[in-house]
């Protein structure tokens, strides 16, 4: 019966593991765990899914919704919340750093399936003034919620995290949470307070100030640099390449000596593309090449996905047709690997787009890409992705004889443009040509 009341504090089911390391206690213990769990499957208290990765437990709703209303009468309860809270921010602090590797794929499904017991953990601490914890949870996996395309969400739990966290949050899980909120807003800012820019420019000149104090380098590597490159990111966006510039060569740097490859990879190939403006191609190539190498090494699906993407993009501005085709099927290729459907989408319209820009016929793989895009909703809502994404319409419009058609999606791109001007450059193709 505790163990039953115990188990209510999961959401979404648990694994063995799981449950060891939340509700083991007196007066239960491991070996408790490890006789009465199969015991409550057998009388039906408890399921086990046994056709994932793993065994999953979960409590049918009604006997869980029961189970609950016991626990809280308890007086373990708040011990066993905190014990489950616990356990959920070491998972996410595990995730933070495994996202990014070889077992990017495995730690992408253990947080899906444990997104659930995850926002509660999150919930709980914010409920019961442990901001810290809840801030320590979110910032962990937040590039789960940037890989996956769920921007908005992971906004929103950062947002809640930093406001529950009060004078008292330590300067590295601070600068943490800038980071993981900051970058998360440049796909969805509308309806947060802070700027993605502020947060970022914050996180920046508390990881500076960190790493000249000799802040250990293990809790540095996995931020540093992404904080800088994100401001590089709307740096660009706002036509300030210098900056731009500046900025990824300090992330670069910074990514060498803390022995982040993942960090050098993103540095390079936004190198590149700043070699590229400059109308230097061979200095792109190269430093794009050197980026899928390093993304190679690190064993990251995700890396591939955005190296080999940027060096097709080069090689269309460069001229060069069919070397921009094989780089784009190859990003697509590790795209539909990882099982990340949103990337997946955008980069089969874009291969699609590269091919009619050179002159191909392949207008209708555009209809279906974009079809694909727009199964994702909030993949959607990155500005980004959706001005590429409708410059791709105009072309497949206009090859179809729609002008109607495109003259609105040449409209609805200057709507999303920012008043002081942005992006622009994206849609000359596309403008070019429609007046041809």
């Amino acid at each position: 019966q505790a163990l039953l009341r115990r188990l209510s504090v999961f959401q979404g089911g648990f694994t063995y593991e799981s449950a060891v390391a939340v509700v083991a206690g007196d007066p239960i213990d491991e070996f408790d765990v490890i006789e009465l769990l199969p015991s409550l499957v057998d009388k039906s208290l408890v399921v086990a899914d046994e056709g994932g990765r793993a065994t999953r437990y979960r409590l049918l709703e009604t006997i869980r919704q029961f189970a609950r209303d016991l626990f809280e009468d308890t007086a373990e309860a708040d011990l066993v919340r905190l014990a489950h809270a616990l356990h959920f921010e070491e998972l996410s602090r595990a995730a933070g750093v495994h996202i990014r590797g070889p077992d990017e794929a495995d730690w992408w499904a253990r947080i899906d399936d444990e997104l659930d017991n995850l926002r509660l953990a999150m919930t709980w601490a914010i409920e019961h003034d442990r901001g810290e914890l809840a801030l320590s949870i979110a910032t962990g996996f937040w590039r789960f919620w940037w890989f996956k395309g769920r921007w908005a969400e992971g906004a929103t739990w950062l947002d809640q995290a930093l406001d529950a966290t009060g004078d008292e949050v330590g300067d590295l899980l601070l600068a943490e949470g800038l980071l993981a909120y900051g970058s998360l807003l440049e796909f969805t800012s509308a309806g947060f307070d802070l700027a993605p820019a502020e947060a970022l420019e914050k996180s920046i000149a508390m990881y500076r100030r960190l790493h000249a104090e000799g802040t250990a380098v293990e809790d540095l590597r996995h931020g540093f640099s992404a904080a800088l490159i994100n401001l590089s990111v709307l740096r660009q966006i706002e036509g300030d390449l210098e900056t731009t510039r500046q900025l990824n060569e300090e992330a670069l740097a910074v990514s060498r000596e803390l022995d982040d490859p993942a960090g050098v990879t993103v540095a390079l190939g936004n190198l590149a593309e700043s070699a590229m403006d400059r109308g230097d191609f061979e200095e792109a190539r190269h430093l794009h090449e050197e980026a899928i190498e390093v993304s190679e090494a690190l064993g990251s699906n995700q890396r591939l996905v955005d190296t080999w993407g940027q060096l097709a993009a080069m090689e269309l501005t460069a001229g060069r047709p069919g070397a921009a085709a094989d780089a784009a099927e190859k990003s697509l290729r590790y795209a539909e690997k990882s099982g990340l459907e949103h990337s997946a989408a955008y980069v089969a319209t874009m291969f699609a787009l590269h091919r009619v820009l050179a002159g191909g016929d392949d207008t209708d793989a555009i209809a279906a890409g974009l079809e694909r895009v727009g199964q994702q909703r909030t993949f959607l809502q990155a500005t980004y992705y959706l001005i590429d994404l409708l410059g791709a319409r105009v072309v497949a419009d206009v090859a179809n004889g729609d002008l109607r058609r495109a003259a609105k999606a040449i409209g609805a791109f200057d709507e999303l443009l920012p008043d002081e001007g942005g992006p622009n450059g994206s849609l000359l193709p596309y403008l070019c040509l429609l007046y041809t």
